[in-house]
């Protein structure tokens, strides 16, 4: 009988209809803090360890975190379930978090040539000297995602004011401090805590350049007990430090040295908790988003074993009900009319974009969604380097405000990259092509392009883009001088090579529609020397070159190098009034198209074609036309002159196999086509 009666008291205690063993009383409870440790991806077990704690109706009275544990401590803080959280991180694109920025669909027209031009180049700027950013990823969709939750709670002129108490930790660069963050706008601290060095970019505030808190405070439960708890639950992510062997590269000692000093931080503030909660994460990395589900399960799992020491906090039923009553009061509603606009940060040109763009949410509604799409445009333009919002309260009334973040570096910009063809391997050629490009040169709007090639190649390129009237009409002058040599084998038959040296400049007049489309019509004059090299039949050309031409481009696709979707479409059409080789005044049409689908989540496929027509009895060199690669990696088709009629196409697939870490890359890829 006594075995029914224990077993009866514990289905009774799981069913939530009495209370567990030693639950108290809200008279009687001491004050209870949550210390999160950082960890990047790791950190979400954090939010198992949230579930387990609610089911188990133990209150928590106050949060601090560092890094990932200051976001999910953050959305604790802000009054959001802990299943609700689950809900939230299981549901999140983190391929579109932690992907390139700005996404390649938002870029303009011109910043979108940047990217094909220069794929995976390094890109670095010459304000104030040569400079390169200041993190590799400046974490724009974790700030529009941190600004989206932080709304309703901005502006706060304590964290106290939050549903649950909270503060994070930062590092401050330029006093070598550790910084607490307890005031302010929520959306910039959350994004400070997690502001890996070198990884993202720091967020500068009140002359400080705060990065990742977890470099000195990792596990901050010194920070629980400041904030007046009684007893601290510390969950951490962390994990022993390995004593295994290690590789003695230069990297690793640097990786074993950034472990060494987390873990000092680490182990002083673990005796200075009362329990501590330690998922068990083998097999798991600080990259792996993906795995969420198993994430939250491993910290779900950690806080059941320690349901003995937990228990003794649990609240009975009624204190619960009430605990959770006065935490929903304290929780904001969504939504708000901005009556003005505020912005802080930015050069005069960018404040004025803004301001232009962000003019038509005023007055109305505000709809986050609307807006989100309007700060990604801004920073498709290549200025912004970041974008938080909140919401502004003066005189009374509420309004936006925008936290703008420029590019520290630049402009002027420079990508640069090496590029390596070994099609050939008779003739392997090395070329270090690199870009600069100054905005707003002589007028907003406005730029000038440099190119220089170097290497097998010489070309030097130059272009003066200017808007005109409303900036969808533009002019562009150019000018090109050109030395390279060419291999020459029409349909796979091997004939020589020949040498090519061309000077010319010329003058378009263009149209932009939106940010997938131009228009081009344009004049060209110069000069051609085409020239067999070695014992290379072919034959010398030499003399005036000139054409009209008429281009249309349009690129939705997703990615500038391994699109997953959209397509690309580009045509050039001309009429060449003299060229070296050929009579006088003839026509010429190349189109080139490329369609990417998604089959599945991991799979793609794709068609590409190629066509191209020159109506002259035998097209001169200078006027062959050429084929373009649908995934710009050069598939020995790039630059490959096909004659004077082509007619190409091809069908292909491609299956995602594995994942680098981000945001150092992203999707590695097995591809086939034909």
């Amino acid at each position: 009988m006594r075995h029914w009666r224990c077993f009866l008291v514990g289905v009774l205690v799981a069913a939530g209809l009495m209370p567990p063993v030693g639950a108290l009383g809200a008279e009687e409870r001491p004050r209870l803090g949550l210390a999160l440790s950082g960890g990047a991806a790791l950190g979400l077990a954090h939010v198992g360890a949230l579930v387990w704690l609610e089911e188990n109706r133990v209150p928590v009275d106050c949060v601090a975190g560092a890094s990932m544990g200051g976001l999910v401590g953050g959305l604790y803080a802000m009054g959001m379930p802990a299943d609700e959280i689950r809900r939230l991180v299981l549901d999140l694109d983190w391929d579109e978090i932690f992907g390139p920025w700005p996404p390649f669909r938002v870029l303009t027209f011109r910043r979108k040539q940047d990217a094909v031009d220069f794929p995976g180049g390094s890109r670095f700027g010459l304000r104030h000297g040569i400079r390169w950013p200041s993190g590799l990823d400046p974490a724009q969709p974790v700030n529009l995602l941190l600004s989206r939750l932080a709304l309703p709670y901005s502006p706060l002129r304590s964290f106290d004011d939050l549903p649950i108490p909270f503060r994070c930790v930062a590092v401050d660069l330029v006093r070598g401090e550790r910084v607490v963050l307890g005031e302010g706008s929520l959306a910039m601290a959350l994004r400070a805590t997690m502001a890996v060095p070198g990884l993202y970019t720091p967020v500068e505030s009140e002359g400080r350049v705060l990065v990742d808190g977890g470099l000195l405070d990792n596990l901050p439960v010194d920070v629980a007990r400041g904030m007046g708890a009684e007893v601290v639950i510390a969950v951490d992510v962390t994990g022993p430090l390995s004593e295994s062997q290690f590789a003695r590269s230069p990297l690793e000692i640097l990786n074993r040295s950034v472990d060494v000093v987390l873990h000092q931080s680490v182990r002083a503030n673990r005796e200075r908790a009362n329990v501590i909660i330690e998922p068990k994460l083998e097999g798991l990395g600080a990259e792996d988003y993906e795995a969420a589900a198993a994430l939250i399960d491993a910290g779900y799992e950690a806080a059941a074993a320690r349901a003995a020491e937990l228990r003794r906090y649990a609240l009975k039923a009624p204190e619960w009900k009430a605990h959770l009553a006065q935490r929903r009061a304290r929780r904001r509603a969504d939504g708000f009319t901005p009556r003005f606009l505020q912005l802080a940060g930015g050069c005069v040109a960018t404040c004025r974009a803004v301001t232009e763009n962000l003019r038509p949410f005023i007055g109305r509604p505000l709809n986050v969604s609307e807006l989100e799409t309007a700060l990604m445009a801004l920073a498709g333009q290549g200025r912004i380097e970041g974008l938080l919002y909140e919401k502004a309260e003066t005189g009374g009334e509420e309004g936006l405000m925008i936290f703008i973040q420029e590019k520290d570096y630049g402009p002027p910009f420079i990508h640069a990259l090496i590029d390596v063809n070994g099609a050939d391997t008779d003739a392997v050629q090395f070329n270090v092509p690199m870009r600069l490009s100054m905005l707003d040169f002589q007028g907003s709007g406005a730029e000038l392009r440099a190119d220089v090639t170097l290497g097998s190649r010489t070309r030097l390129a130059g272009e003066y883009y200017h808007p005109l009237g409303g900036r969808q009409w533009f002019v562009a002058p150019q000018a090109l001088y050109l030395r390279e040599a060419t291999p020459w084998s029409p349909l796979g038959s091997s004939t020589g090579a020949y040498s090519t040296r061309e000077l010319g400049m010329g003058l378009d007049i263009g149209r932009t529609y939106g940010r997938a489309s131009e228009l081009r019509l344009g004049v060209w004059g110069g000069h051609l020397r085409v020239s067999p090299r070695g014992e290379s039949t072919v034959p010398l050309q030499d003399g005036a070159h000139s054409f009209l031409s008429a281009r249309w481009t349009t690129d939705i696709q997703d990615s500038a190098v391994i699109p997953t979707r959209g397509t690309r479409f580009h045509v050039d059409g001309r009429w060449y009034f003299h060229t070296p080789g050929a009579a006088p005044g003839f026509p010429a049409l190349q189109a080139d198209v490329s369609r990417f689908s998604p089959l599945g989540p991991h799979e793609t496929l794709f068609l590409f074609g190629s066509v191209g027509v020159t109506f002259t009895a035998t097209a001169p060199l200078a006027s062959r036309l050429e084929t373009i690669s649908p995934l710009r990696l050069g598939l020995g088709l790039d630059t490959q002159p096909f004659g004077s009629h082509h007619l190409l196409g091809g069908i292909g697939y491609l299956r995602g196999i594995s994942r680098l870490p981000a945001p150092v890359g992203r999707t590695v890829y097995l591809g086939v086509w034909y």
